[in-house]
């Protein structure tokens, strides 16, 4: 196979086919480096969900870079690079476009050498072969968050009855949301799909809604067509499976939910992001839920998803307030911290860990100071210090903000 992504489900039903002594190589490159740089054995009996493009050939060099062109870790997305003497020179007539797509080789120490940007989205598996993730067209931003929708599309396809699956931003509600179409051998359970996707991926790339397809939409080319692909079906239950909310934090809630989803009629077993939301339209529940009185914390959205479910978890508000000022003066370590300190670790800033954040905008160092300490006098533990007494206890010591 080249030229397409191969499908897991294809191979096996390949190897069923063909007699045992029949291989099947999964080979993958562009017509710029003439033609396939990476091979894959697909072996029989491989229980893995994709078929990774594998390894480079001879004198080809494979790069996965970052946005600043740095190689990327094992198991980190970026984007595919190809090196080596297959790399063509570049467009006849185009230099605009070979000047965007033949870039020098930085990793080369041949004069001249170029890589050629492919556009792909890979990362390397640790056995040291290559999983193709899609294309970088393929990349949306949601609420902030850069998404690699081939990263959510593998983890769908490791559930078990996906034999396919597209994911698609979608921008034709009252928000952009994430939509997965699956084709799948049996009637999928979503809500233990999206729990199975929690487990592996960001909250932000978890779809917020699923739509189940008896195969998808293919362009003339063979390739998946997205613009095909319908609007999923977001209505409330039929009316003969409607059931009225009855309680008043029933009720409350439904208000809630019919404002932030823009979704009329809100029933007992109406699923939250079977309606569309997401986990910021979750943390807006929690806010207007307070503001009503009931208590609730954004994680029990996805642990009890129906109007019926959550409202039998969410609190009445009232009682005593516990005081949440600012802590101060010394305190007792916990068990944890003091096995931590108990253990003389050798390098003691083992557990330091430090990272670096670049701003495309002038940063304004007033407010950025104002904001870091609103968020240490909001968090007692940054204002933490650790000493070693005399006697060789470790005590531990809230410190006001004045001494930072």
């Amino acid at each position: 196979c080249s030229g397409e992504a191969l499908p897991a489900e294809l191979v096996r039903r390949a190897h069923a086919l063909l007699p045992a002594s029949a291989e099947v190589h999964n080979l993958y490159g562009p017509t710029e480096a003439a033609v396939d740089v990476s091979f894959w054995h697909c072996a029989r009996g491989d229980s893995r969900h994709f078929v990774p493009i594998g390894r480079p050939v001879s004198n080809t060099q494979l790069h996965v870079l970052d946005a600043t062109g740095l190689p990327t870790p094992v198991g980190v997305p970026g984007e595919l690079f190809i090196g080596g003497v297959q790399v063509g020179l570049g467009y006849l007539s185009r230099p605009a476009l070979t000047a965007e797509r033949f870039l020098p080789d930085a990793f080369s120490a041949i004069p001249g050498a170029r890589l050629y940007r492919t556009g792909d989205v890979a990362r390397w598996l640790p056995d040291g072969s290559l999983e193709y993730l899609g294309r970088a067209d393929f990349q949306v931003k949601l609420r902030g968050f850069r998404i690699e929708l081939g990263e959510i599309e593998a983890a769908l396809l490791a559930a078990p009855g996906v034999s396919d699956a597209v994911v698609v931003l979608r921008e034709d509600a009252s928000a952009p949301r994430l939509v997965a179409y699956l084709v799948a051998s049996a009637e999928l359970d979503t809500q233990a799909l999206r729990a199975s996707l929690s487990q592996r991926l960001p909250e932000f790339m978890v779809p917020s809604a699923f739509a189940t397809l008896p195969t998808l939409p293919l362009s003339p080319n063979g390739k998946v067509d997205r613009r095909a692909l319908p609007a999923p079906d977001l209505k409330p239950r039929e009316e003969g499976d409607f059931l009225e909310p009855q309680t008043s934090p029933q009720q409350a809630l439904a208000r809630i939910w019919t404002e932030l989803l823009g979704v009329p009629r809100i029933g007992l077993r109406d699923n939250f992001f079977e309606l569309g939301g997401d986990s910021i339209l979750a943390i807006q529940v929690v806010s207007r839920a307070r503001q009503a009185g009931l208590h609730l914390a954004a994680n029990q959205l996805f642990q009890h998803q129906t109007l019926e479910a959550l409202a039998r978890v969410a609190k009445q508000q009232g009682g005593p307030q516990v005081d949440s000022g600012m802590v101060l003066g010394t305190s007792l370590l916990t068990p944890i911290q003091l096995d931590f300190f108990e253990k003389e670790l050798l390098e003691p800033h083992h557990f330091a860990q430090a990272f670096m954040l670049a701003s495309s905008e002038p940063v304004d160092v007033p407010c950025l100071e104002a904001a870091l300490r609103a968020v240490v006098a909001h968090h007692d533990t940054l204002r933490l210090r650790f000493t070693r007494r005399q006697d060789g206890t470790w005590h531990q010591e809230f410190t006001g903000l004045e001494s930072l």
